[in-house]
């Protein structure tokens, strides 16, 4: 990882519009969106060795272990780094241990996280949106347990980010032009 630019954290419980936020925000400012869902399914795709693996935990509806998860989203962010563009990471890091793992890969590499974008929305409001969307892994039995999953595994994830100074809160119950005006601002005032 030698030529790696700079790092933007997306993070946010299911359903909060982080993924549609990355991505306005990585075609706005001309940067990488490395959603790790999209990851997962080019590794599985591809039949490697990682892939497979990773695979057999996605179809038991098991999450992938963190070494798993962490092995998989560096090589593809270090397929991304080689033309020079900044990289807004969507979905991942998910856990402490993750976000650890990251910190130290790219510490040795020169790259820097510039900042980290919590969007936050209440589970209430969480739970209308998954009603919305209608899909099977939206129904409220399971939208509750991912929420209490991001709560356990996720949230402390804004503490750790907040003590490295690198935090933006945004409040993601406002309209989504609002949410992509209060991200684009908060983050160009953390980085000039």
């Amino acid at each position: 990882m030698t030529e790696l630019t700079d790092l933007y954290i997306m993070l946010g419980p299911p359903n909060s519009g982080k993924g549609t936020q990355a991505a306005s925000m990585a075609a706005r400012l001309g940067m990488h969106h490395l959603s790790s869902g999209d990851a997962f399914r080019e590794a599985v795709a591809s039949g490697s060795q990682v892939g497979r693996l990773a695979g057999s935990y996605i179809e038991a509806g098991d999450l992938v272990p963190d070494h798993l998860v962490i092995e998989v989203i560096l090589e593809r962010l270090e397929e991304l780094s080689a033309d020079g563009c900044d990289t807004i990471l969507d979905g991942f890091p998910r856990t402490t241990e993750q976000a650890q793992a990251l910190d130290q890969r790219i510490r040795g590499a020169g790259l820097k996280i510039r900042a980290v974008v919590s969007i936050e929305v209440g589970q209430d409001e969480l739970l209308r949106r998954a009603a919305l969307r209608g899909r099977d892994d939206d129904r409220p039995e399971v939208a509750r347990r991912r929420f209490e999953v991001y709560e356990r595994l996720t949230l402390p994830l804004t503490e750790y980010y907040e003590r490295c100074g690198l935090l933006v809160r945004i409040d993601g119950e406002r309209p989504i032009e609002f949410v992509t005006s209060a991200i684009l601002d908060s983050v160009m005032a953390l980085t000039s």
